[in-house]
């Protein structure tokens, strides 16, 4: 059973990753848009960038949904009890 700090730091820990996942979706499609949007100098710059901002997307994703899923786990063991 998770002490109630622990229950605190898991569902900061999950907010915090939701906002990460927030942010790095944001820069991916900026980045997409710079790359097919506007003339600019260098597209293939964005193009790359707006990639790798996709893959931490992707990573955090799946990091949010498995605090995401230790969350309700935790609340339905505490509603058990």
């Amino acid at each position: 059973m998770f002490s109630k700090d622990k229950t605190v730091l898991l569902r900061f820990t999950t907010f915090f990753l939701f906002l990460l996942l927030v942010w790095t979706a944001l820069l991916t499609a900026f980045n997409l848009w710079v790359y097919m949007g506007p003339p600019n100098a260098n597209p293939q710059f964005y193009r790359t960038r707006a990639e790798t901002f996709f893959g931490v997307s992707i990573v955090l994703l799946v990091a949010f949904l498995g605090a995401l899923r230790s969350v309700i786990r935790n609340q339905k063991h505490t509603d058990s009890q």
